[in-house]
């Protein structure tokens, strides 16, 4: 694994909000909830985003799993400290 891809993986923490570098009509924000193994030890991050126009109605929050390499490369941009 090259450091920098480490470095994505270790900064995904309960928590923490991250966006995807795909540019659209719609703003997404993933935030991490908790970290944890599925029934093979494979980590999943589960994790609430939130869709939203630029006008800021009709908002969607959602619920979702990812495992914990997917949601790196999906969501790579942090957000906030």
């Amino acid at each position: 694994m090259q450091m920098h891809r480490r470095g994505q993986l270790e900064a995904v923490q309960p928590g923490r909000r991250f966006r995807p570098l795909v540019a659209g009509i719609m703003v997404s924000t993933a935030r991490v909830l908790t970290i944890g193994p599925d029934a093979y030890g494979i980590p999943h991050v589960y994790f609430e985003i939130t869709m939203a126009p630029p006008s800021g109605r009709n908002v969607v929050h959602e619920s979702r799993v990812l495992s914990l390499e997917s949601f790196a490369e999906l969501y790579p941009e942090p957000v906030g400290a």
